[in-house]
């Protein structure tokens, strides 16, 4: 959610914890919809996995209409909400991932690891809001789908080679 620390700041705590409940509550239905898995909320983001625990075809593809279908859903919110209006930051990646539990024996979750992971994370930098962006994977998975800009190379945060990104034209 763009901006969430200044409207935590703006706002007392349940009515910040009241809009971000209705952010999570499109943002899951839009997940599930689409036969993703919600791994986790991490302050004001949504993590969601697709292609694991199960595999699934057409993983990015459901990933991108996930997206796609909760950005929808935001805008109407937005209209109806004005006072309330909020812009996100989507991003998808694809990799390789250890998937499963992690933690400790007394508190374990469910979850995946790796690089790609690190670089979906990365992605959400992008200025582009209200948008989907993906990295170069992703994108050679749903093209045939789904329009995309090239955005170029970058230099994604802790990463030692360029990384190219895509924003899904909807």
């Amino acid at each position: 959610v763009v901006g969430s620390t200044t409207m935590a700041e703006a706002h007392n705590p349940a009515e910040v914890a009241a809009v971000l409940n209705e952010f999570f509550l499109m943002c899951t239905n839009a997940v599930f919809a689409h036969d993703g898995h919600v791994n986790n909320f991490i302050g004001d983001e949504v993590m969601a996995i697709f292609n694991a625990p199960l595999d699934m075809k057409e993983h990015a593809v459901q990933a991108v209409k996930s997206c796609a279908s909760f950005l929808g859903e935001l805008k109407n919110w937005n209209a109806a909400h004005p006072e309330k209006k909020f812009d996100v930051r989507c991003a998808i990646n694809t990799g390789v991932v250890v998937a499963g539990n992690v933690g400790t024996p007394t508190h374990l979750k469910y979850t995946v690891l790796g690089d790609a992971v690190n670089a979906a994370a990365r992605l959400t930098k992008f200025p582009q809001v209200n948008s989907i962006i993906v990295g170069e994977r992703t994108y050679d998975l749903v093209k045939h789908m789904f329009k995309g800009r090239d955005l170029g190379e970058t230099m994604l945060k802790g990463k030692e080679k360029p990384f190219r990104a895509y924003e899904i034209l909807l």
